[in-house]
């Protein structure tokens, strides 16, 4: 990956939320709240859990890569999928 690309993600706040990931003091899952999910650049779908209020998701998040196809019922311009 380019060194820039990598420094600029590395001065960015990252954040994940995903319950099934053991919470440790170097990470712990963030509550995906409608503020949360505003205040977000881009929200990336890497695993399509059901446990996901994916309407909440499409609403709020100004940005959406799905990787994993979770949000094909949903006609969004903001969601782009791979």
């Amino acid at each position: 990956m380019d060194r820039c690309l990598m420094d600029d993600l590395n001065t960015h706040r990252k954040s994940f939320h995903d319950l099934y990931v053991p919470v440790s003091e170097a990470r712990v899952s963030v509550t995906l709240d409608d503020q949360m999910l505003r205040d977000t650049d881009i929200v990336l779908v890497v695993t399509d859990h059901q446990n996901v209020n994916y309407d909440a998701v499409v609403r709020n998040a100004p940005l959406i890569l799905d990787t994993r196809n979770a949000l094909k019922s949903f006609n969004e311009s903001t969601i782009v999928s791979l």
